[in-house]
């Protein structure tokens, strides 16, 4: 093997180590309840992927249900759209291309629905009415005056611009429960971006 390969595979290593660790045990760590016994596989694959340009060598299907949010329809971009392939409550959550690096299945033969995986919780089913949720898919609002500027956003990220699922939710740990970047103890993470 050469230096280079090498190299690259302990940059991997060095790289995932941390967010397997993180999400171990979590409800994001389908790999038994899914079977596959692998904690990364029902989001990514390295080959093979079902998604590959829609994320890091994305592994699920993506939700093919139409959004709103607020009454308007709702198109969602950036993590939002991987997020929702799960949450969606319509998409299989077993609905992915590699269950192991000897079998595949067909995405269409996938049936299992969030709601009857062991141990799923109803309420992580969003639906693809979203006006309960945090606007989602937004730009952030820099020129409201109510809003801090987005160099004070802290962990808190942004995508392009906009907020997605992923700038309050880190999906790779839930250090702070409910998979939150961030303590939102008295509010914290809600006044991150938010001024009273």
């Amino acid at each position: 093997m050469g230096k280079t390969a090498i190299a690259m595979a302990v940059s991997a290593a060095l790289i995932s180590a941390p967010a397997w660790a993180g999400i171990a045990g979590t409800p994001h760590d389908l790999s038994d309840r899914l079977g596959t016994g692998q904690v990364c596989l029902p989001c990514h694959a390295p080959h093979a992927a079902l998604n590959a340009s829609a994320g890091p060598v994305w592994n699920h299907a993506l939700s093919k249900a139409s959004f709103t949010q607020f009454g308007a329809p709702l198109k969602l971009t950036g993590d939002s759209v991987l997020c929702m392939g799960c949450h969606d409550g319509l998409t299989a959550v077993s609905d992915f291309n590699v269950v192991n690096p000897a079998v595949r299945v067909s995405p269409d033969a996938a049936n299992l629905a969030i709601q009857n995986l062991p141990g799923a919780n109803r309420a992580n089913d969003l639906g693809t009415n979203l006006s309960g949720i945090h606007a989602v898919s937004a730009i952030y609002p820099t020129a409201r005056v109510s809003m801090r500027p987005v160099t004070a956003l802290g962990p808190l990220r942004l995508q392009d611009g906009r907020v997605e699922c992923t700038t309050c939710h880190d999906p790779h740990s839930s250090l702070y429960g409910k998979f939150l970047r961030m303590s939102n103890a008295g509010s914290a993470m809600c006044l991150t971006c938010h001024k009273i």
